[in-house]
């Protein structure tokens, strides 16, 4: 079975897009096939992978077809992107729409099924891809915590800020209650700080006090256990990151020899000692 992992916080501004292409690149580079799933409405992760979508191929109309029971085959929502391996369903603006989330809110309230999970098990059933990765719109709203619901693994980008943590918090919060109410297999990967400014106090102070007390602040929310590694690298501000959205790629691909693709390889390969421990 594919690994799902969503990319959210419920903070905006972190660098979940660029976390999400940067990591699903790297995955093809050890020999992964990954899908890409755009549910943000933004669809940054759409334009930053130089997918065009053509208002039917979208997640919008996969989630849809999920709730109406159109017998539409789900590969006929995924499209190529330029990469060898990275395939996507792309994002749609009109996942943000009132209609399309009281459609979902009613699928999910009046007949019990998730489409979004209906949808990643169709997608899991294809057997075509190894990790399938998820980006997420940032909101504490069921725009998000229904979709993450369809997801086992759910990694936290922050910034050194508390607002970042504390949209952190509210991402665990949901986890924990998600587990016992809807998917009891999702589980908190781990969390890091991103788009770090070196020389700041926010880097000099505030990461390694923030080190001490998040896991206790989590385990809180959990039972006194905790759960979700705090990964070590940090990822550092780069305005090459800025350019890989303009250039429509992944930092980790056009700027594979900068610093910041130094920084997330490293942060690959603590997530997969994690996933395939």
């Amino acid at each position: 079975m594919a690994k799902v992992i969503c990319v959210a916080n419920h903070k905006g501004g972190v660098g979940k897009t660029t976390t999400t292409a940067a990591l699903a690149y790297l995955f093809t580079k050890s020999g992964k096939r990954v899908l890409m799933i755009d549910a943000d409405a933004q669809t940054n992760l759409t334009q930053t992978m130089g997918v065009a979508s053509d208002g039917k191929r979208d997640i919008q109309s996969a989630v849809i077809a999920k709730i109406m029971n159109v017998p539409v085959p789900v590969e006929a929502f995924i499209l190529p992107t330029q990469y060898k391996n990275i395939d996507m369903i792309p994002g749609s603006l009109l996942i943000e729409d009132e209609s399309f989330l009281s459609r979902v809110r009613d699928s999910k309230l009046n007949e019990s099924i998730n489409p979004w999970v209906e949808l990643m098990d169709s997608l899991q059933a294809l057997n075509n891809y190894d990790v399938i990765i998820m980006d997420s719109h940032p909101s504490i709203g069921l725009d998000t915590l229904l979709p993450m619901q369809s997801c086992d693994y759910i990694l936290v980008p922050m910034e050194a800020d508390e607002r970042s943590v504390a949209g952190l918090s509210q991402v665990y919060q949901n986890i924990v209650k998600s587990r016992r109410r809807a998917n009891p297999n999702i589980k908190l990967l781990g969390y890091f700080f991103n788009k770090v400014k070196g020389n700041t106090s926010s880097a000099k102070d505030y990461i390694p006090s923030a080190r001490a007390t998040i896991p206790k602040a989590l385990a809180n929310l959990n039972g006194g256990v905790e759960e979700g590694v705090f990964f070590e690298t940090t990822i550092r501000d780069s305005e090459d990151a800025r350019k890989s959205v303009n250039f429509h790629c992944a930092v980790t691909e056009r700027f594979h020899n900068k610093k910041i693709s130094a920084d997330f390889e490293k942060l690959y390969k603590e997530i997969t000692e994690v996933l395939y421990e």
